[in-house]
């Protein structure tokens, strides 16, 4: 693995459940811990999930210091026999000086003891650079912490990662047991030149050699090797098994490409394929050929592909080929056709197959797709060709599937809903739908779910999620209120100035959203305007 020590006990990850898999088990068990925007990076202080008559039955609930870290994060059950809410989990976190989190500890719920009762601990340490150094893992045994992992990783002056270590602890034999060690070596531009994986010896803290990977750039940083060696036990040294050739233009554009292999025979690497690649003036690729090695060592063309463009740099067509079995001569195979509207968001892709028999191009799919004036994605179709006279091999579209999304004024997505077309049964079916809403700052305060009833041909109210958030952060210092220069009016803020010069507009986080724009649509809320030297605050009232 890439940078990184290899460890399992992080409790950060969460994931939404799928609507279409949601049922009397819909919970908060996988939901995201914070749904804060970027743009405010308000707490979200809890997470309801709530039934369709709007009961609260499952809740998360997080604690902050007063530097905004996470320290505490607990889940809660509703429990309807007793009807009080029953404590599931609790995850507690310890930070340093540097927002780095030092301890993650998980804790579960005894029902029968009415306590918390400890389960893992992961404790790390970071250095100068606020890299990790190392983390120790642990397993709570009914009266003390045992060892469970441990990592160790270095670095050189520059922040690069020179190993990283995993060790576990074996309770049996009371030891550490090597589980994996990697190496990393860099160039001066900070580029991986070697990268080493080590695997564990069998009942030991010892590591053995297993597989490497050098890699070689030209002077503007290109890659133009890549070069791969397994351990041989025997011969206790690495032996090539694959490598990689790549060559660029003055551009930077790669133009070639050949893949190596291990003749296992000889040992040696032999040529198997390779790619080769055309430009135009603006980098654009017009060709691409793909060759095989034939039996008699010559290259074979097997496949190639054609591109064309538009004035905006944008696919407009592409064209593959591919070579006969028996005559190893290129034949038409597909075609994509492409179209874009002005703001060069990709409106529609037709897909065509070559028919040998009439000598033309035959549909195959298609997929078509909208946008708003601000270019977000409003609606998503795809086709497929459906013959119906096979005699003048002539058909029509047949829609497969259709997908359409809302946006609140702010941008917000505020609905989705995918429905597909079940061919076999001649029916229409939900995939999955969800409505979403947002407070003035632009931060998701509920989500509702929704599940298709085939049997009513319809959506059904699964549950919603509702998110609830700590007071905003102002952190605006005194300073001119208003001015004949600024001014705020329907969601939108106009200035006007006399001279040239610079404009800048930052939200209430110091966080820049507009710059040399003169009229600029903004949520509700305080902004600071910043016009050449001078300086305002300003509020933005809602729009309605």
């Amino acid at each position: 693995m890439r940078k990184g020590l290899l460890f399992t006990l992080c409790m950060f990850g969460f994931t939404l459940v799928n609507a279409q898999h949601l049922n009397s088990d819909f919970s908060l068990k996988n939901l995201p811990v914070t749904a804060a925007s970027d743009e405010n990076q308000l707490r979200c202080d809890s997470i309801v999930a709530k039934t369709p008559d709007g009961k609260s039955y499952d809740k998360i609930m997080n604690e902050f210091d007063a530097d905004g870290n996470l320290i505490g994060r607990t889940r809660v059950i509703w429990d309807d026999f007793s009807e009080t809410w029953i404590p599931d989990y609790r995850y507690v976190y310890e930070y340093d000086a540097n927002k780095n989190v030092t301890l993650q500890m998980s804790l579960s719920w005894s029902q029968s003891l009415k306590d918390w009762v400890y389960q893992e601990k992961q404790v790390s340490a970071y250095n100068e650079l606020n890299k990790i150094l190392s983390m120790d893992g642990y397993v709570w045994g009914g009266s003390d912490w045992i060892p469970s992992f441990q990592g160790r990783a270095t670095y050189d002056e520059r922040g690069n990662q020179l190993t990283d270590v995993t060790f576990m602890w074996d309770s049996e034999s009371s030891k550490w047991m090597s589980v994996v060690k990697n190496e990393w070596e860099y160039n001066d531009r900070n580029q991986i030149t070697m990268a080493a994986f080590y695997a564990n010896v069998s009942g030991t803290d010892q590591f053995s050699p297993s597989f490497k990977t050098d890699y070689t750039f030209d002077a503007n940083g290109n890659m133009t090797e890549r070069y791969m060696q397994d351990w041989d036990i025997d011969l206790q040294k690495y032996t090539g098994t694959t490598k990689e050739t790549f060559v660029f233009d003055e551009a930077g554009n790669e133009t070639n490409y050949v893949f190596f292999t291990k003749n296992y025979d000889t040992g040696e690497l032999l040529e198997t394929a390779k790619h080769e690649k055309s430009y135009d003036s603006r980098g654009n690729m017009l060709q691409k050929l793909f060759y095989n090695k034939d039996t008699d060592n010559s290259w074979v063309l097997r496949n190639k592909e054609e591109y064309t463009y538009n004035e905006m740099d944008s696919v407009l067509q592409k064209i593959t080929y591919s070579a006969d079995f028996m005559t190893k001569e290129l034949v038409t195979d597909f075609k994509n056709e492409y179209q874009y509207d002005a703001n060069g968001n990709r409106t529609l892709n037709i897909n065509y197959y070559w028919d040998a028999m009439s000598g033309s191009w035959s549909n195959s799919s298609k997929n078509e797709w909208s946008y708003n004036t601000n270019s977000k994605l409003i609606a998503e179709r795809r086709y497929s060709y459906v013959i119906t006279d096979f005699e003048l091999m002539t058909g029509d579209w047949r829609e497969d599937y259709k997908a359409d999304y809302d946006y609140d004024i702010y941008g917000n997505r505020i609905s989705t809903a995918i429905m597909v077309f079940d061919v076999m049964q001649n029916f229409w079916y939900g995939q999955s739908k969800s409505e979403n809403r947002y407070d003035e700052y632009g931060n998701l305060l509920e989500e509702k779910v929704y599940q298709w009833l085939d049997s009513a041909e319809d959506w059904k109210l699964v549950g919603s999620i509702v998110y609830c958030y700590s007071a905003p952060p102002t952190g605006i210092t005194d300073m001119e209120i208003s001015s004949s220069e600024v001014t705020v009016r329907d969601g939108v803020i106009e200035i006007s100035c006399q001279e040239q010069t610079a404009i800048r507009i930052y939200n209430v986080d110091g966080r820049l959203i507009s710059q040399n724009q003169t009229s600029v649509s903004v949520r509700p809320g305080y902004y600071i305007i910043v016009v050449g030297d001078r300086k305002y605050k300003v509020v933005c009232p809602s729009a309605f």
